[in-house]
This record gives C-alpha cells, structure tokens and sequence, in this order.
C-alpha cells in the first residue's frame, strides 16, 4: 500500500478513537457546567476536523 492510504486508515482510526473516548454523559454535564475542560475539548475537536480534510485531500 501507498503512504498516503496507510495515512488515511491511520487519520480515520485515531478519529474513531477520540469519537469512542469522549462520553455522552460526560458531555451533557460538562456542557451544563462549560468549564475549561469541556471548551477545550471542543475547540480540540473543531480544530481538529480541518487538519483531518487537509491530509485527507493533500495525501489522498
């Protein structure tokens, strides 16, 4: 296989990891509190969805 798709298949299993780690209920109260932690987590992942496109359609 190509760089570029062993890339790809390592982005998508590193986002179905972070999709997995982050708990549904762990969400709702944080978002009810919103301390820094839960702000960070999503700026981490709204950050993290361009950086994601830009190697999928650089490297793909």
């Amino acid at each position: 296989m190509s760089f570029e798709i062993i890339l790809a298949i390592i982005v998508i299993i590193l986002m179905f990891f972070i999709g997995m780690s982050l708990n549904i209920k762990t969400l709702v109260r944080e978002f009810i509190l919103i301390d820094k932690k839960f702000t960070a987590i999503c700026l981490s992942q709204i950050l993290l969805i361009p950086l994601i496109t830009y190697l999928l359609t650089e490297y793909v």
